[in-house]
């Protein structure tokens, strides 16, 4: 079969999945139809989503329309998630990645800044025991009401009151409850800090340095 006829199966929506796999990986034009197909299953998005272009690059075209396909696998997911945020948010499959498989949301919590991200998410990082997701999803512009009243500072200051008391009523040794007592008068009396967010900036040394040597740049939750 002639690269034509190869490109014509790969891009007709009735070829089965199959034929589909008979294709895959042969020629980058042909992975762009495929990455496509209604019908591509995740075990052929899996192989050509390391598809090279004709530079000898891992094609974009490809991993963006994979990323985007609704049979993704949760493991390619997770992978090329990081590297096309904005394109993995308009799989129509996210809420079906979350079901299969629970702890795809702090693995791709970037996602929960995002506009598109679903609300299925959104409320399962609102329930989620890190903080640093609970942030993620306060950064996102659409965030429901319900949800950001939910996450509001107040709310989780509260939320941190109540388990330092569940804490402390664990403790049976009357000297670590005394101790812990006394931080929680400590902790209610101090201040707490609204997160502050900064855009990561490239071309910045500062950012550079903050990102590489000091392991991030810093912000306070308290």
């Amino acid at each position: 079969m002639d690269k034509k006829e190869q490109l014509k199966q790969a891009c007709d929506p009735a070829t089965i999945a199959e034929d589909l796999m008979t294709l895959a990986g042969h020629d980058i034009e042909v992975d762009r139809a495929l990455a496509r197909h209604p019908s591509a299953t995740a075990e052929i998005l899996d192989l050509i989503k390391y598809a090279e272009d004709e530079e000898g690059n891992l094609d974009r075209e490809v991993r963006t329309a994979v990323v985007r396909h609704p049979n993704i696998s949760t493991v390619t997911f997770r992978e090329l998630s990081a590297q096309y945020p904005k394109d993995a948010v308009k799989n129509p499959s996210m809420d079906a990645l979350l079901k299969e498989d629970s702890e795809i949301l702090e693995s791709c919590s970037p996602l929960l800044e995002l506009e598109g991200c679903t609300e299925s998410w959104l409320k399962r990082a609102a329930s989620s025991s890190s903080y640093s997701v609970k942030l993620q999803a306060l950064r996102n512009p659409k965030l429901p009401e319900k949800l950001r009243t939910r996450l509001s500072p107040e709310t989780l200051v509260k939320e941190a009151e109540s388990n330092l008391q569940k804490f402390k009523e664990k403790q049976t040794d009357r000297l670590a409850s005394d101790f812990v007592e006394a931080y929680i008068k400590v902790a209610e009396r101090l201040p707490y800090a609204i997160p502050s967010f900064r855009d990561f900036d490239m071309k910045s040394a500062a950012h550079r340095l903050a990102d590489q040597v000091i392991c991030g740049i810093p912000y306070t939750f308290g």
